[in-house]
């Protein structure tokens, strides 16, 4: 629809803290604002005229929203976010100027823009583009050697460093993928070659063949975790030399002279990588305003232009060239603090007089969360806890000012408490419902799916007995003593192959967070979540294989980042494979090795094709001899298995039924654990007895202890409270476990965990 007549009106994509400063602008400069968003208790949705609800991802139900206002704006705007989809398709349907459909579909997708920038000639990294992880993987193994640097991952289709990740190496893309990929628009990644540089970001406003450079500031970037790339903050001006900028403006101006952008009246952002050698690459370009800040306060500081107003005069036709000769007049910077993950119980509200001096002041102060909000661990640039922006007349002065907020900034975390029906509720709108419902009581007899999935085979029996054996186990309180008894401190101290730990309790080894978990939570997360979580309780986690050849190395991974962990592997068929699962285990700092003996008939290794077969004590013996580690085996439901196991050296077994997920009629682990622990007990006094299946409380964790358990892991609840609150519901879980274990044994007059035994517990049928 083209040639309609338009009045004075503006439709601002987007109502986000951002967008205010647009939104503010038409206003001041009396126009009609229409402002898109999804989000009707966004902080700038009551500020325009005529809210417009509607996904901003959404042309088509944007497009269809405004229809009932055709004629009464004649232009479509949008500012430091990348809704240039939405704005183009608004543009072209209404015949409105500025971004096209064709020039959006270059600057919204990274595949294109770097498809589009090398074949006009500028400097690029290697990269490839693909939805399918094996592509990558040849890719990324043709290249290993040239990219001594590494490799970065990316979602073509996101912004805000969202799912962005550094790869050392191309083992790497175990997790990396999948984290990418879940964070992609349209499913697909960017794998390229990571080259070190220095950051700059630049505003540009393009028209009639002109283009002019509103800002060049330097990024603060730093790798968090040796892996997301987090943006500290940025400065205005560059410190850039002059011929720098000069050639990076020359460069800009070559790239609208391309077929694509000849012609194109709008804001141009990109970022750009100096290297050591100052060679100039164009990291990524948006035909749009930059964000964080950068547009909409510390340029107008340092600059005093009021670039809103410039950006809307430029779609008028009435811009004013003569406003950017001599830009800065002062230096402006923005920067930011994150806060550990917890609840936020108290934020400093900031007076900005208070931070004022002779040459530098705090101009504005943004914060991300609220009292009782929950702050999750930062991964990307979306999550901080407050931006702080800066005017002053040197660089220096302002740095010595952000020096000062920073001494003087107060807030306050604290853990997240306990709350099943929070949790529960909060874990059911992030589980995907094909996979889980988080029932209420997590024991089988409702559940969402069988196997793959959160369930059990068939009937689900064998996870129903787990619970039902449990229930039936009752403990028997003791509240009176015969004769004085003295104060006494309960211990629940534990150690497992030369780890100590702060309890018996461990988390269960589980993958497959797509066919299992149906994507509610990624592999990464899953795993470095909840390690993150008992590393800060002083427990030892332990790390699964899965149906696919690299989801090992996610746990490996694991563990050599928190410097705990137990990773159990799959029994494959081909023993030399396990032998390199094994060494490497070694050299990644595990603690010992396992192999969970009954997946040799589980369902997903069946539909990957995965080949797995029994295990014999020769095989035990030659796998054993591969490293200088212990090794324990999982799965063990009689004290045949039992016995052999301990005949070929196992340091230690673990009781389970794999959460009746390969037998539908095997016994609840409960059932059979105490002829299995008296047995190794009497036999093999130096072996460990653990335990998995149907543990829901620290009173299950005691019933599993006097049943003759030295340990026990944690399984599904682990599941839930990650994909609920993440590392935060994971500790929240555990240390609920922990709490509920200890009260028994104060209850009981119980010191240490060696005391407890099964005349404290008795069977109810």
């Amino acid at each position: 629809m083209t040639n309609r007549q338009h009045s004075r009106g503006i439709v601002i994509i987007g109502a986000g803290l951002l967008q205010i400063p647009i939104i503010e602008t038409a206003k001041r400069m009396n126009y009609q604002t229409f402002v898109v968003d999804i989000n009707t208790k966004a902080i700038g949705a009551s500020l325009g005229d005529q809210f417009i609800e509607a996904s901003t991802r959404d042309p088509e139900l944007v497009i269809k929203k405004l229809e009932p206002y055709a004629g009464q704006f004649h232009m479509c705007l949008t500012v430091g976010t990348d809704m240039t989809n939405t704005t183009s398709a608004v543009n072209e349907y209404f015949g409105l100027p500025g971004i096209t459909k064709s020039q959006s579909a270059v600057t919204s997708h990274k595949g294109n823009m770097r498809r589009f920038l090398a074949e006009s000639g500028f400097e690029q990294p290697y990269f490839v583009v693909s939805t399918n992880k094996e592509k990558l993987y040849s890719w990324a193994g043709e290249h290993s050697n040239e990219f001594a640097d590494g490799f970065v991952i990316k979602p073509v289709q996101n912004m805000g460093a969202r799912g962005v990740l550094y790869l050392p190496d191309i083992h790497h893309l175990s997790y990396a993928f999948e984290m990418a990929q879940s964070n992609s628009l349209n499913g697909e990644v960017i794998l390229e070659e990571f080259i070190p540089a220095h950051e700059i970001s630049i505003d540009a406003l393009a028209f009639n063949n002109e283009v002019v450079i509103t800002g060049f500031a330097d990024r603060i970037i730093e790798m968090k975790d040796n892996r997301f790339f987090i943006e500290r903050g940025h400065t205005m001006p560059s410190r850039l030399e002059s011929n720098i900028e000069l050639e990076i403006t020359t460069n800009l101006k070559k790239l609208l002279e391309t077929n694509i952008f000849r012609n194109y009246t709008g804001a141009f952002k990109g970022d750009i990588r100096l290297t050591k050698d100052n060679k100039i690459i164009i990291g990524e370009i948006a035909t749009r305003l930059s964000g964080g800040f950068m547009s909409t306060h510390t340029y107008p500081y340092a600059s005093t232009i009021d670039l809103m107003q410039a950006y809307v005069d430029l779609h008028e036709s009435r811009l004013d060239l003569r406003q950017f000769l001599n830009q800065y007049q002062k230096v402006s910077i923005e920067r930011s603090i994150e806060a550990p993950a917890g609840i936020l119980v108290a934020i400093e509200k900031v007076d900005l007089i208070d931070y004022q001096t002779q040459n530098a002041s705090l101009k504005d102060v943004f914060y991300n969360y609220k009292i009782g909000d929950i702050v999750q661990d930062l991964q990307s640039n979306v999550g901080k806890l407050a931006h702080f922006v800066i005017e002053a007349s040197s660089l220096q002065e302002a740095e010595q000012l952000w020096v000062t907020i920073q001494d003087n900034f107060q807030f306050s975390i604290k853990p997240l408490e306990y709350n099943n029906l929070e949790l529960n509720r909060t874990a059911r709108k992030r589980f995907n419902p094909k996979s889980c419902w988080v029932c209420k009581v997590c024991d089988g007899n409702n559940c969402a799916s069988g196997v793959p999935g959160m369930g059990g085979v068939g009937l689900m029996q064998g996870f129903k007995e787990n619970i039902k054996a449990l229930n039936e186990l009752k403990i028997i309180p003791e509240f009176l003593d015969e004769k004085e008894r003295l104060d006494f401190e309960v211990s629940t101290s534990y150690e497992l192959f030369s780890m100590k730990a702060s309890a018996p309790i461990l988390s269960a080894p589980i993958t497959g967070s797509k066919t299992n978990m149906a994507n509610s939570i990624t592999e990464f997360d899953y795993a470095f979540e909840t390690a993150a979580a008992l590393k800060d309780l002083d427990l030892i986690p332990t790390f699964g294989d899965g149906a696919t050849e690299d989801k090992y190395r996610i746990g490996l991974y694991a563990i050599s980042q928190f410097g705990r962990g137990l990773p159990v592997f799959k029994p494959r068929k081909n023993l030399n494979l396990l032998a390199k699962r094994i060494e490497l285990s070694e050299k990644m700092g595990a603690a010992a090795w396992g192999i969970d003996i009954d997946g040799v008939s589980f369902k997903t290794m069946t539909l990957k094709n995965q080949a797995t077969s029994r295990k014999n004590c020769t095989d035990l013996e030659f796998l054993r001899s591969c490293s200088n580690l212990p090794f324990f085996l999982k799965g063990i439901l009689s004290i045949h298995d039992a016995r052999l196991a301990c005949e070929s050296g196992a340091s230690a077994i673990i009781v389970s039924n794999h959460g009746g997920r390969v037998i539908d009629a095997a016994p609840g682990t409960a059932q059979v654990l105490p002829e299995i622990a008296e047995f190794v007990k009497k036999r093999y006094p130096k072996v460990q007895v653990l335990v998995d299946g149907g543990i829901r409380s620290g009173y299950d964790v005691f019933k599993m202890l006097a049943l003759g358990a030295d340990a026990v892991l944690i399984g599904r609840p682990v599941v839930i409270s990650a994909v609920g609150f993440k590392r935060l519901g994971v500790r929240n879980l555990m240390e609920l476990y922990i709490s509920e274990l200890r009260k028994t044994m104060q209850i009981l007059s119980i010191s240490n965990l060696e005391e407890i035994d099964s005349k404290y517990i008795r069977r109810f049928n």
